[in-house]
């Protein structure tokens, strides 16, 4: 995006990937993820968003799997990332009526080392979903 300020003075906005989320720019998140990742790892990106990721974001517009396997891709340990609410991607995608493939791939990403994934939020704990599911296998 370019914005005229006054004659002759021009400001250049850039979009990133959560906006490309938000517009459900669904092919443009795809492109985006590959070639910028780093726009995945931070939860600034989704600046205001409740310590939203990139992933956060992109599940509250009903995206197609292709979409949310891409932003995985850039980061995988976003899937355990919480929200400044406590929110995880999974509880985002139900709460605004993900597709059954967009749930199942959160409930079951493709098989990371567990030593490799590092459940993160701004309150140090581990996500919700995930002690669910070690009290679930228990």
């Amino acid at each position: 995006y370019i914005i005229r300020i006054t004659d002759g003075l021009f400001l250049s906005l850039t979009m990133n990937l959560s906006d490309y989320a938000w517009e459900s720019k669904f092919d443009e998140v795809i492109a985006r993820a590959q070639s910028h990742p780093h726009e995945a790892r931070s939860n600034a990106i989704a600046a205001g968003l409740r310590g939203w990721t990139a992933l956060h974001a992109l599940l509250c517009r009903n995206p197609p799997l292709n979409a949310v396997e891409a932003v995985y891709n850039a980061n995988p340990n976003a899937i355990h990332t919480l929200d400044d609410g406590g929110e995880t991607p999974l509880s985002i995608a139900q709460s605004y009526g993900a597709s059954k493939e967009v749930l199942a791939f959160l409930k079951n990403p493709p098989s990371l080392s567990v030593a490799n994934v590092t459940p993160t939020s701004s309150h140090g704990s581990m996500a919700k979903d995930e002690k669910y599911n070690q009290h679930a296998m228990t």
